[in-house]
């Protein structure tokens, strides 16, 4: 890698061989200094490459894992019957507890038994009626239920309404005034 930094490597003239009879007219001592030139040039591009660092291969971060699921994981889900939010909430706070892949969540008991636990629920809830007195909604939040109990609740502000109804449907609330 650090040749390719290097410009190309001028040639080196090779000095003339001279032959017996013939005078050298070649003049050494500027051969000498033209040597000596390219070797400080060479010199100082090898010190400026030791200098600079060599890059440095990009570190990325780990890529945190998100609590989101992918496409490829929430098309999974629906392929194995699991598409309503609760369930697909259920399947991600499993995976963050555990630790597990999806594929393992899907085939623990532990999530298969949750998993069950909740559809039974749902199914309850769906089947029981909302408008009838066996819905389980907002009963022990009502002052007809409280009354027909005979109690009094212990949420104060629900307390006070079921005593002003008593008195509404006992006549006022005096019983010396008639």
């Amino acid at each position: 890698m650090e040749n390719e930094n290097i410009e190309e490597v001028e040639e080196i003239e090779e000095l003339p061989e001279v032959e017996e009879g013939q005078e050298d007219s070649t003049d050494y001592k500027a051969a000498f200094e033209k040597a000596q030139g390219m070797a400080k040039r060479f010199q100082t591009k090898l010190k400026k490459l030791a200098e600079t660092p060599a890059p440095k291969a990009e570190v990325k971060p780990p890529v945190e894992k998100s609590d989101e699921l992918d496409y490829g994981q929430k098309a999974y889900l629906v392929a194995n019957d699991i598409k309503s939010a609760d369930e697909i909430k259920l399947v991600q706070t499993v995976m963050k507890d555990t630790g597990k892949t999806l594929e393992q969540v899907l085939e623990s008991k532990y999530f298969q038994a949750e998993l069950k636990e909740k559809r039974d629920l749902k199914a309850t809830d769906e089947a029981t009626p909302t408008n009838s007195k066996r819905s389980n909604q907002g009963v022990k939040d009502s002052v007809d239920y409280w009354i027909a109990k005979g109690e009094l609740p212990e949420d104060r502000e629900l307390k006070m309404k079921v005593i002003a109804a008593r008195r509404a449907k006992d006549g006022g609330g005096n019983p010396f005034r008639k």
